[in-house]
């Protein structure tokens, strides 16, 4: 008798536990989505912020750390095509990579193929290209 009655009161604990352990999951699930949503809420943010901080670095001329940031935004935000238009001409003009700057280029048209500026790119593109050649066939040495 004794142990008929502690089995039921360790019968009704563990279906107690139970329903508790249950309540407790759907909680967590509720609160894994609300972090979730939080989360790429303030990743677009940080994309945007990281790629204003790059432009305001660009501007004066700390071109390391506008690369860096821009790079970093890349991270969150790879659809920005003014992110990879300002990669483009960082790697082109200031760092002298003219592959990374054809690929920045050429992702940057991919984003926004009606550009305006889609022929002068295309022809940089090609020119960049060129430059590639030469320089892989006659290497400058230091």
């Amino acid at each position: 008798l004794a142990f008929k009655k502690a089995y039921e009161k360790d019968k009704q604990a563990y279906h107690a536990m139970a329903g508790e352990s249950k309540e407790l999951k759907k909680e967590m699930a509720e609160l894994n989505q609300s972090i979730k949503r939080l989360k790429e809420k303030s990743a677009g943010q940080e994309a945007t912020f990281l790629y204003n901080l790059g432009v305001a670095f660009a501007r004066g001329g700390l071109y390391d750390d506008a690369l860096k940031a821009f790079t970093d935004s890349l991270t969150l935000d790879s659809n920005n095509p003014d992110l990879h238009y300002n990669l483009a001409l960082i790697y082109e003009t200031v760092k002298g990579e003219n592959a990374k700057a054809i690929k920045h280029y050429q992702d940057y048209l991919k984003s926004v193929p009606d550009s305006i500026e889609r022929y002068k790119l295309e022809v940089k593109i090609d020119s960049l290209r060129r430059v590639l050649r030469k320089t892989k066939k006659y290497p400058v040495l230091d």
